[in-house]
Protein backbone atom coordinates (compact mmCIF):
# COMPACT_ATOMS: atom_id res chain seq x y z
CA UNK A 1 0.00 0.00 0.00
CA UNK A 2 1.35 3.54 -1.04
CA UNK A 3 0.73 5.79 1.41
CA UNK A 4 0.94 9.50 0.77
CA UNK A 5 1.37 12.39 2.91
CA UNK A 6 1.62 16.18 1.89
CA UNK A 7 2.85 18.82 4.75
CA UNK A 8 3.36 22.64 4.42
CA UNK A 9 6.70 23.93 5.73
CA UNK A 10 7.35 27.57 6.41
CA UNK A 11 3.94 28.37 4.98
CA UNK A 12 3.88 32.63 4.51
CA UNK A 13 2.81 34.31 7.82
CA UNK A 14 0.12 37.12 5.94
CA UNK A 15 -3.23 35.40 5.13
CA UNK A 16 -3.48 35.61 1.35
CA UNK A 17 0.42 36.06 0.47
CA UNK A 18 0.68 34.18 -2.87
CA UNK A 19 2.74 31.16 -3.85
CA UNK A 20 4.90 30.92 -6.88
CA UNK A 21 3.00 30.54 -9.63
CA UNK A 22 5.12 28.23 -11.62
CA UNK A 23 5.81 26.33 -8.39
CA UNK A 24 7.65 23.02 -9.56
CA UNK A 25 7.96 19.48 -7.84
CA UNK A 26 11.46 18.14 -6.88
CA UNK A 27 11.41 14.28 -6.35
CA UNK A 28 13.99 13.38 -3.68
CA UNK A 29 14.68 9.99 -3.62
CA UNK A 30 15.75 7.87 -0.72
CA UNK A 31 17.50 4.89 -2.15
CA UNK A 32 21.00 3.00 -0.95
CA UNK A 33 21.07 5.31 2.70
CA UNK A 34 21.26 8.61 1.03
CA UNK A 35 18.94 11.25 -0.01
CA UNK A 36 19.00 11.97 -4.17
CA UNK A 37 20.20 14.91 -4.48
CA UNK A 38 21.72 15.83 -1.83
CA UNK A 39 21.65 19.46 -2.40
CA UNK A 40 18.67 20.76 -3.61
CA UNK A 41 17.56 24.72 -4.54
CA UNK A 42 14.30 25.48 -5.29
CA UNK A 43 12.04 28.54 -5.14
CA UNK A 44 9.24 29.62 -2.79
CA UNK A 45 5.80 27.62 -3.65
CA UNK A 46 7.80 24.49 -4.85
CA UNK A 47 7.20 21.24 -3.49
CA UNK A 48 9.95 18.35 -2.41
CA UNK A 49 8.45 14.93 -3.22
CA UNK A 50 10.25 12.29 -0.73
CA UNK A 51 10.00 8.85 -2.41
CA UNK A 52 11.52 6.09 -0.42
CA UNK A 53 13.00 3.64 -3.01
CA UNK A 54 14.69 2.14 -0.51
CA UNK A 55 14.28 -1.51 1.24
CA UNK A 56 14.45 0.36 4.65
CA UNK A 57 11.97 2.79 6.44
CA UNK A 58 13.02 6.31 6.74
CA UNK A 59 12.12 9.08 9.95
CA UNK A 60 12.22 11.97 7.49
CA UNK A 61 12.73 15.52 9.19
CA UNK A 62 14.39 18.90 9.89
CA UNK A 63 15.78 19.74 12.81
CA UNK A 64 16.71 23.71 11.50
CA UNK A 65 15.70 26.48 13.65
CA UNK A 66 13.05 28.26 12.12
CA UNK A 67 11.87 25.23 9.80
CA UNK A 68 12.13 22.44 11.63
CA UNK A 69 9.39 19.98 10.63
CA UNK A 70 9.05 16.21 11.16
CA UNK A 71 7.64 14.57 8.21
CA UNK A 72 7.08 11.29 10.32
CA UNK A 73 8.34 7.45 9.13
CA UNK A 74 8.05 6.59 5.81
CA UNK A 75 7.59 2.62 4.61
CA UNK A 76 9.44 1.49 1.30
CA UNK A 77 7.27 2.41 -1.43
CA UNK A 78 5.70 5.34 0.34
CA UNK A 79 5.88 9.05 -0.28
CA UNK A 80 5.33 12.22 1.07
CA UNK A 81 5.30 15.91 -0.25
CA UNK A 82 6.27 19.46 1.91
CA UNK A 83 5.51 22.62 -0.01
CA UNK A 84 8.17 25.13 0.29
CA UNK A 85 6.71 28.35 1.84
CA UNK A 86 9.80 30.60 3.01
CA UNK A 87 13.01 31.73 1.54
CA UNK A 88 16.06 30.22 3.69
CA UNK A 89 18.66 27.44 4.12
CA UNK A 90 17.61 24.05 5.98
CA UNK A 91 18.71 20.36 6.62
CA UNK A 92 16.58 17.72 6.00
CA UNK A 93 17.11 13.84 7.69
CA UNK A 94 16.54 10.26 8.74
CA UNK A 95 16.12 9.84 12.07
CA UNK A 96 17.48 5.64 10.97
CA UNK A 97 20.55 6.81 8.98
CA UNK A 98 22.38 9.81 11.00
CA UNK A 99 24.51 10.00 7.66
CA UNK A 100 21.46 11.08 5.30
CA UNK A 101 21.18 14.57 4.59
CA UNK A 102 19.96 16.87 2.12
CA UNK A 103 20.45 20.72 1.87
CA UNK A 104 17.85 22.78 0.48
CA UNK A 105 18.29 26.27 -0.04
CA UNK A 106 14.98 28.24 -1.21
CA UNK A 107 15.46 31.54 -2.64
Amino acid sequence: MRLTKFLFLMAPLAVGLPLAVNSAEISVKMAGGQYGPGTVTAAVGDVLKFENYSGDKHGVFSPTTGYAVDIGNMKPGESASLALGRNGLFEVESVYHPDMLLKVEVK
